[in-house]
């Protein structure tokens, strides 16, 4: 198989992630009376954002950013022709990534005054950052069904 017929998933993958850190992520619900922003006002969080800031998650007990990093390993595991590490890992990045969804019933720190977000609503970058995931467990799992063999790990 030819490297250019790995190059088309993997191009809309990466568009996708791309596209997903342009796009509104998130929409949180502000509350408290120190906060920047008035009090009950819905904020929209860009993808950027949330790939800057979102490593801080594991003070609150959310790994979904550890997602990004799975990420672009099984983007190199997929270049290699790991097809099974390739999707073992993928699941485990689909996996943190749906840990976002916890943040439904989280509170997070807005800032060092005490105010609070809460999570309304998932906006489209999200779903984009959630497909882009998906791509590398799809492609390399098709990979394995046809019976393609890798250089190593199969």
């Amino acid at each position: 198989m030819k490297l250019k017929s790995l190059r088309s998933p993997m191009l809309l993958s990466l568009a996708l992630y791309g596209l997903s850190l342009a796009l509104p992520a998130f929409q949180f619900l502000n509350r408290g009376e120190f906060n920047t922003v008035p009090d009950g006002a819905l904020t929209l969080m860009p993808g950027w954002e949330v790939l800057a800031l979102g490593w801080l998650g594991i003070f609150v007990l959310q790994f979904a950013w550890f997602a990004n990093v799975a990420y672009l390993v099984s983007l190199g595991l997929w270049l290699g022709r790991a097809w099974r590490a390739g999707t073992i890992l993928g699941l485990i990045t689909i996996g943190l990534g749906l840990n976002t969804l916890l943040l439904f019933v989280q509170e997070l720190p807005s800032n060092g005054a005490g105010a609070k977000m809460y999570l309304q609503s998932l906006q489209p970058g999200f779903y984009c950052w959630m497909l882009s995931l998906l791509i590398p467990v799809l492609w390399c799992r098709w990979q394995l069904r046809q019976g393609r063999q890798n250089s190593w790990a199969s």
